[in-house]
């Protein structure tokens, strides 16, 4: 008997999840704000025959996805977050904020780590990280994606893989920024370097275990976003160092606020992590000044 998995949210990475799944047997069901077939919604009975919810929304998006599938998503169903950013309403991380609007469900996972759409749809490998306190949610979701080319390992430290997806966004800007002001690879060498101690120093900070910051849903996914330009953080630090703004929207930036908020009391203790705010949110850092400001991290 087929499976049904639901995609919330089919940008880039639910049409990748869709696409890597689709010899798997399984009938995909769709919610996007572009539908245009309100007909064609799930009932609440098809919501509870549902066996796998893919969250695929923007932090900007995700409590508004979740106002409308969680009061019907079923307490059996598992629920896997792709999202890496923080909700601006309440500060939450991804997994927090399953936990505060789908109380019902105990199956919830993150699925994080180096996984550029653009690749997947590409038929080229990865390995991430599926995060949950739940090692039968993990065995489910494993069995998923079993002889795909995303193969992936179980942690149980949900708060740090959540909060590795988000600062990987945040450091693949300034990556994209350091490449923009071309400062080489020596000094790019030697910032990722320094990128890492931070990653580990916030997620200590925060409770986490900051051996994640070393697994493949941090540095892995570090590495994947911030030397890459199929990534929208990496060209949006490019570009703000070359002409000075962009139109870009990703979550490194969006994420950055909400993440200084959270942790404003350790914030000169995480020089990289200062300067990007300086350069997006104080403007203590002007552009033409960007290259004088790395060079004395």
């Amino acid at each position: 008997m087929s499976k049904t998995c639901l995609i919330v949210g089919f940008g880039k990475i639910g049409k990748a999840i869709k696409f890597i799944l689709e010899d798997r047997n399984l009938n995909f069901i769709i919610i996007d704000k572009n539908n245009n077939n309100p007909l064609g919604l799930p009932d609440s009975q098809t919501f509870s025959k549902i066996d796998f919810l893919f969250i695929g929304l923007p932090s900007w998006g995700i409590r508004s996805g979740l106002e409308f599938v969680a009061p019907k998503i079923h307490y059996k169903t598992v629920i896997i977050s792709l999202t890496k950013g923080i909700d601006s309403q309440t500060f939450f991380f991804a997994n927090q904020l399953l936990e505060e609007m789908i109380p019902q469900n105990k199956n919830t996972a993150i699925l994080s780590g180096p996984m550029l759409s653009d690749e997947l749809m590409n038929n080229l490998p990865t390995k991430a990280i599926v995060a949950t306190s739940n090692k039968h949610t993990y065995k489910m979701i494993n069995d998923l994606f079993k002889d795909t080319l995303l193969k992936i390992e179980y942690s149980e430290d949900v708060l740090g893989v959540s909060l590795n997806g988000v600062l990987k966004n945040i450091y693949a800007f300034i990556l994209g920024t350091i490449d923009g002001l071309e400062l080489g690879s020596n000094f790019k060498g030697y910032i990722t370097t320094q990128i890492l101690s931070e990653m580990s120093k916030i997620t200590f900070y925060l409770g986490a275990d900051p051996k994640t910051s070393y697994s493949v849903a941090g540095i892995g996914d570090l590495i994947a976003t911030g030397f890459s330009n199929k990534s929208r953080n990496y060209r949006a630090g490019l570009e703000i160092s070359k002409f000075g703004s962009t139109q870009i929207k990703c979550e490194g930036m969006a994420s950055l606020k909400p993440l200084v908020e959270i942790i404003k009391n350790k914030i000169e203790e995480l020089p990289l992590l200062k300067l990007a705010a300086d350069i997006l949110i104080t403007d203590a850092v002007a552009p033409a000044n960007l290259k004088k400001s790395f060079t004395l991290v």
